[in-house]
């Protein structure tokens, strides 16, 4: 991803994905323009299958996307479908679905991974950081920035789990790490795991040790 990439003037910013093969070194596909990856935010890809195609897809995160209907920074994550090259060809980058933020500065797309197969329908979930959402807190209601991971079922497109922030301007979901390896890869279990951080200025760092039941272990402090 290139997320400040200046592709012509009239796309000032809104950057660019390229495939670059592991064998070569060259570029097998591109994307362009990614709308709203600019260089002073940050975006987000994951590459994961969700599908038996046999063709990974890509998943491309736009936390300041900007919704048609006037709300900023909503955020959007876009699943391409990448067909490999043949002989002489680049591959191609084909749009699948989209999902976009609710509300304005939810910044959704800000970090994107794949904890593993909750669903059991043999495909991974995956986990979309939404780091400015808002948090219903009872009794103090509304909990402001406080973040929140959506896991979606990429088959059917809906959202399966909704794990929320705790305190105001945590920013959970900034960062997030998925797979189904336990940390200690001598006691590797093949249960869903994800980390999920807040933003730099937080020192919160959770490992749901199970995502199906969301054990949750704490690796840093509140």
């Amino acid at each position: 991803g290139a997320p400040g990439d200046e592709s012509s003037p009239t796309t000032l910013q809104d950057g660019r994905i390229e495939v670059i093969s592991g064998l070569s070194g060259a570029v097998i596909a591109h994307l362009v323009p990614v709308a709203n990856l600019s260089s002073y935010t940050r975006g987000s890809l994951l590459l994961s299958v969700i599908d038996r195609d046999g063709d990974a897809e890509i998943f491309v995160g736009s936390p300041r996307y900007d919704l048609t209907n006037g709300t900023v920074r909503a955020g959007k994550v876009t699943a391409y479908d990448f067909v490999p090259p043949v002989t002489g060809n680049q591959g191609s980058l084909t749009p699948l679905f989209a999902i976009t933020g609710a509300e304005a500065h939810d910044n959704l797309g800000i970090s994107i991974a794949a904890p593993g197969d909750i669903t059991g329908d043999g495909i991974s979930e995956i986990a979309i950081g939404v780091s400015g959402a808002r948090a219903i807190m009872q009794p103090a209601g509304r909990c402001e920035d406080a973040g929140k991971v959506l896991i979606m079922d990429p088959t059917s497109q809906s959202v399966v789990r909704v794990i929320y922030g705790r305190q105001p301007g945590n920013r959970f979901g900034y960062d997030l790490s998925g797979g189904k390896s336990d940390l200690d890869p001598t006691t590797a279990t093949g249960i869903p795991k994800l980390i999920v951080s807040g933003s730099a200025s937080a020192t919160h760092c959770v490992l749901y040790a199970d995502v199906i039941s969301l054990e949750r272990d704490l690796l840093g402090s509140n």
